[in-house]
């Protein structure tokens, strides 16, 4: 089943490189990106790339960026692997909510199983895989299912991994959040950035990118986000889309790998 999920997520990400289609199972939409002019980029990070905004200095802002990051239409950054997002307290990611709803038994049932596998206090690889392997059926028909729901269906795409890997996260201690944005993947000497969510755990001192929805063997070269769901209540689509009003991003430019890297 594993090398099923494996194959299928490779040919999908392949088969949008090769035709720029509309993204179906775990990816909701595909942001243009190009590599600029003539310009050999080999897919390793650290990348120098350029995503066009809607607002550069919020952006800018989001990522703690330097202020020479900014253009008129874009900000230029280094990507790396490592979460982009300013620092956040941990202690504000760690109750059960509307959506990481990890209080809820159909969660607490699914704790109890990552316990026995591996402890009171699994680590950050640990959550991720176990969510990978408990969300069976890969599929986009969900829409931002409650944590409660994706554990009891095991079902959805990368929203629903998220969620349910930031309950699970916060069900044994560990904070974490929802981010929303997108993730850039390369196949066959192509790249495209694909519209994603993912979770983010707390390891005592940073936050760290945690993704349940893509197999290793696909796994992006690095993340863009949007922002981080800070509202889970009941509202949150709501959020969702004010949030996507300042920091979507409308093509992405690649200009290059970062010298001496």
């Amino acid at each position: 089943m594993v090398r099923s999920r494996v194959a299928a997520a490779a040919a999908l990400v392949a088969g949008l490189l090769a035709t720029g289609a509309h993204a179906e199972g775990l990816y909701l939409f595909v942001i243009p990106t190009a590599v600029r002019g003539d310009a050999a980029v080999e897919p390793r990070l650290p990348l120098r790339i350029a995503a066009y905004v809607p607002e550069p200095a919020t952006y800018r802002a989001l990522l703690a960026l330097p202020d020479d990051a900014v253009r008129a239409d874009r900000v230029e950054l280094v990507l790396s692997g490592s979460s982009r997002l300013a620092p956040a307290d941990p202690a504000a990611f760690l109750a059960s909510s509307f959506l990481v709803d990890h209080a809820e038994p159909a969660v607490a049932r699914l704790r109890a199983e990552l316990v026995r596998q591996h402890g009171d206090a699994p680590s950050p690889t640990e959550l991720v895989e176990f969510v990978r392997s408990a969300i069976e059926h890969k599929e986009l028909g969900r829409g931002w299912d409650v944590a409660s729901r994706v554990a009891a269906t095991r079902a959805g795409d990368c929203t629903e991994h998220a969620v349910l890997l930031a309950a699970l996260a916060r069900s044994v201690g560990r904070p974490a959040r929802v981010v929303i944005g997108a993730a850039l993947v390369s196949a066959g000497g192509r790249f495209a950035t694909l519209g994603h969510a993912w979770a983010e755990l707390y390891d005592g001192a940073r936050w760290q990118v945690a993704d349940a929805a893509l197999e290793p063997e696909v796994a992006p070269l690095g993340y863009l986000p949007f922002g981080v769901l800070a509202d889970e209540g009941p509202g949150h689509m709501l959020a969702l889309a004010r949030l996507s009003a300042t920091t979507w991003i409308s093509r992405v430019e690649i200009l290059g790998n970062e010298p001496g890297s």
